[in-house]
């Protein structure tokens, strides 16, 4: 859940089929959707950085998995369940 001034914005979190360590996964996060934010990305498109980071750092022993990359955000497949309240 983000919320930016009164808007609330939800996006239901990845389901992984195994969560490897849950270190770093809120930092990639937010390291994800500022990101989107900082390059004026759409909230919705800042939350699916922020939940790819995490995602994929919950996949690794690391505390942030080295795969990630703008370029890799770039061409990442989202899930689409996000909504606004």
């Amino acid at each position: 859940m983000v919320r930016i001034g009164n808007q609330t914005y939800i996006q239901p979190p990845y389901k992984l089929p195994k969560i490897v360590d849950t270190i770093g996964a809120g930092d990639a996060f937010a390291s994800g959707f500022l990101m989107g934010y900082l390059e004026k990305a759409n909230i919705k498109q800042c939350i699916n950085y922020g939940l790819a980071c995490a995602k994929e750092t919950l996949l690794t022993k690391q505390t942030t998995s080295e795969i990630l990359s703008r370029a890799y955000l770039e061409t990442y497949q989202f899930e689409e369940n996000s909504g606004v309240i």
